[in-house]
């Protein structure tokens, strides 16, 4: 579990950062006098300093606690403490020690604050009542940054209709199917450059390529690509799993109010269609469905000209000694929405109301989010390009010698995160989210409690194990249906129609409220 953990966050490395800002928080003033008749009587005031609220906060790191992780704690509490009148205590973890020291640490009683949960699902902490429900604590008054955030992304984790994590403010919301292509290869075939593509015009430009450049596989479409309870049919023709997983069913159109299963759509069947018909014709590499080489890398050695993606700013920024372009399928959409990551309140805290005023102040301010990320400018980090919030490793320190570099960006608003290497600016990402929000699911703010159909989850994840990666890289060429057919019948069989009847239910009461 730990490597496929860790191998995960290598893929998408997160850094983080919020919105500058503070708030200063005075003690109460008490006053005393005393006075006899015919003479004024003075009252003397004295401040009564208000005590420090100390957190215990975790600290997730990949491979080791940075050494210069006290320093930062330091110099966040040279922050905190005049600001908000906070300390933290930074509590440090290897990320995959969470999977099981966070139960072990509630059941035993022992005080944290908070605790980030990193690719965990939250619903088994609220299921067993291990963490704090957050709405009490959130409020326009008592936290504005938090609660006018909420309004705008979808950083509020909900169950039952109640908040229980909190998750970073992403770069950017939403996404767009389509595929990532060379944009040399692209440009040889000189197909025109549109908004959104058709499937047969994506067998055209493959066409074109496989002539050019008959050593090259156009396309990937690997079956690594395809993580439990995700279907690659999204990359290509959009929709949104209102569940966040696949066998809870799925929403084909943005104004759709009926969940159903994907597998059984006419849609699901043309793309495994199309799947087979380019891996017949050769646009597929032959061991797409077995081999463990990842889309980056057969694209940075020349073997396929590009793979399945969605078209986010910051994917076509990345370095494989080509430019890369993209060819969207779709419009960009944004549905249900389930991050990866969350902070949450253990019922073990000692202070839950500080917890969540902490988190309010590090939303807020940019310096402090970045100061966890990054650490100390000057020891640690240096400005290069102010502009694109670029920065560098201080002078002598690179990855492999800093006393504080850490992989794990889970803090505040990362709209205004520092960055070491310059992907797509501010604009780019806002105006991406713009257009994903301008095309609302009706699952949008939904979140599915699947305790009461886990098994049937499970069963029906272990049927698709055993049939969708041959099926959706296109591996059975002609001969798929009979495959498709018995992967149809084993899901009936293992319960998907009782897990999309479950998650139908909570959507309607969802739409209801």
């Amino acid at each position: 579990m730990k490597r496929k953990v860790l191998a995960l966050i290598m893929v998408a490395v997160m850094l983080m950062a919020s919105f500058a800002g503070c708030s200063n928080k005075g003690g109460e003033t008490e006053n005393t006098g005393t006075g006899s008749a015919g003479t004024d009587s003075q009252a003397e005031a004295t401040s009564a300093p208000e005590k420090t609220e100390h957190l215990i906060i975790t600290y997730l790191y990949m491979a080791a606690a940075p050494a210069d992780l006290l320093k930062v704690q330091d110099a966040v509490n040279a922050i905190t403490v005049p600001a908000i009148n906070v300390e933290v205590e930074f509590k440090p973890l290897g990320i995959g020690d969470s999977f099981t020291n966070y139960s072990l640490w509630i059941s035993s009683g022992e005080t944290v604050d908070l605790m980030m949960l990193a690719f965990q699902d939250i619903k088994n902490y609220v299921n067993s009542g291990q963490i704090e429900e957050l709405d009490a604590y959130i409020s326009e008054e008592a936290t504005p940054t938090l609660y006018s955030l909420m309004q705008e992304f979808p950083i509020a984790t909900r169950v039952a209709d109640k908040i229980y994590g909190l998750s970073p403010v992403g770069v950017n919301y939403g996404d767009k199917p389509g595929i990532i292509i060379r944009k040399d290869y692209f440009e040889e075939t000189g197909y025109e450059v549109k908004d959104i593509y058709a499937m047969d015009e994506l067998t055209t430009v493959f066409a074109a390529i496989k002539e050019k450049h008959p050593e090259c596989y156009p396309l990937s479409a690997l079956g690594s690509a395809i993580t439990a309870g995700n279907s690659q049919f999204g990359m290509y023709y959009g929709g949104n799993a209102p569940g966040g997983n696949i066998n809870a069913g799925y929403l084909m159109e943005a104004d759709s109010t009926t969940i159903v299963n994907l597998f059984e759509t006419e849609e699901y069947k043309n793309f495994l269609n199309q799947m087979a018909q380019w891996y017949q014709a050769g646009y597929i590499v032959p061991d797409a469905a077995t081999t463990d080489t990842s889309n980056n890398e057969l694209l940075q050695t020349g073997k396929v000209a590009a793979y399945a993606m969605s078209q986010k700013p910051e994917q076509f920024a990345s370095d494989y000694g080509f430019k890369v372009t993209g060819m969207a399928t779709g419009a960009g959409r944004i549905g249900a929405f389930y991050g990866a990551t969350n902070w949450m309140v253990p019922i073990t805290s000692s202070n839950p109301a500080a917890a969540i005023k902490f988190m309010d102040y590090l939303y807020s301010d940019s310096n402090l989010s970045n100061l966890i990320l990054n650490g100390i400018e000057g020891t640690h980090y240096k400005v290069v390009d102010p502009d694109n919030n670029v920065i560098a490793f201080a002078d002598g320190l690179d990855a492999t010698n800093s006393p504080y570099y850490n992989l794990l960006g889970f803090w505040g608003d990362r709209r205004n995160e520092y960055t070491f290497s310059a992907s797509a600016t501010r604009q780019q990402h806002d105006a991406f989210t713009q257009e994903c929000m301008n095309n609302k699911f009706k699952s949008y703010g939904f979140n599915f409690n699947s305790a009461d159909v886990s098994n049937q989850i499970l069963a029906c994840q272990t049927v698709l194990d055993q049939y969708q990666k041959a099926l959706e890289t296109g591996s059975l060429g002609d001969k798929w249906e009979k495959t498709y057919n018995d992967m149809v019948s084993q899901l009936k069989n293992a319960g998907i129609d009782q897990v999309i009847a479950e998650c139908q239910r909570q959507f309607d009461e969802f739409l209801a409220q």
